[in-house]
Parts: structure tokens; C-alpha cells; sequence
């Protein structure tokens, strides 16, 4: 198991796409106030070394028809 150090930005980082991962490079560094090129490069490094990936998860209280094979 690797250690890797965040520092405050990288956790700010990771809450605001833990709440949406769609979040546009753009709107996380007007966000958080950084620089967007930070951003993308932070960004960058957490998804190499502590982001696993990110997940669709349905709405199952709409009534949308999804075909389980």
C-alpha cells in the first residue's frame, strides 16, 4: 500500500467531486479558487493515486425502465 500526501487543496478537490464528479475543470478552480491548470493537475494526480473511479448511480425512485441482462 502506497502513502500518498494530500494537502488541503486535494481534499478540497476530492469533496467537491465526491458531491458531483461531473464538475467542470473550470467550475472546481472558481470554486475552490485556484487556477484551473492547479486544478487540472492535481486533478490529474488524485485520479492516478487515490481515485479508484467514479460511478453512475440510478435514480430507482423514477420510473425509468432499465433492462437488467
Amino acid at each position: 500500500m502506497n502513502i500518498v500526501a494530500l494537502k488541503d487543496i486535494d481534499y478540497k478537490i476530492l469533496y467537491e467531486l465526491m458531491k458531483n464528479s461531473k464538475v467542470s475543470d473550470r467550475q472546481l478552480a472558481k470554486k475552490i479558487g485556484v487556477s484551473q491548470p492547479t486544478i487540472i493537475r492535481r486533478r490529474s494526480r488524485l485520479e492516478k493515486e487515490v481515485i479508484n473511479g467514479y460511478t453512475a448511480i440510478p435514480k430507482w425512485d423514477t420510473r425509468a425502465r432499465i433492462p437488467v441482462k
